[in-house]
């Protein structure tokens, strides 16, 4: 019992450590990370660790950017590792449909 749970903890430590990487961020002079949240209650699906900016910064399509969202997640398999593909598999995730789709 007590294996099943080092991959869980492993998991929560590494959103905590990508946490306080981006948390850093609000120490730098030239920042326009105004705000860290971690568990945020939105947006659904990219709901771990929340960077907001102000201004907004430009992405490659020179759009605003107000805020990145990431969903962490830290996987140990026995029988090797899992692909993108996979993290957009219903089944793979315990979703119901598909959850990452492009836009374009």
């Amino acid at each position: 019992m007590a294996k099943s749970t080092i991959p869980i903890t492993e998991g929560f430590d590494y959103q905590a450590r990508w946490f306080w990487i981006q948390a850093t961020r609000l120490f730098r002079p030239d920042t326009k990370v105004v705000q860290v949240d971690y568990e945020a209650n939105s947006p659904r699906g990219f709901d771990d660790v929340i960077v907001h900016y102000n201004p907004p910064i430009k992405d490659e399509f020179d759009k605003p950017v107000h805020m990145d969202c990431f969903q962490l997640k830290f996987h140990v398999c026995k029988n090797g590792a899992f692909t993108y593909e996979s993290l957009m598999d219903p089944k793979f995730i315990g979703a119901k449909s598909n959850c990452l789709r492009s836009k374009r």
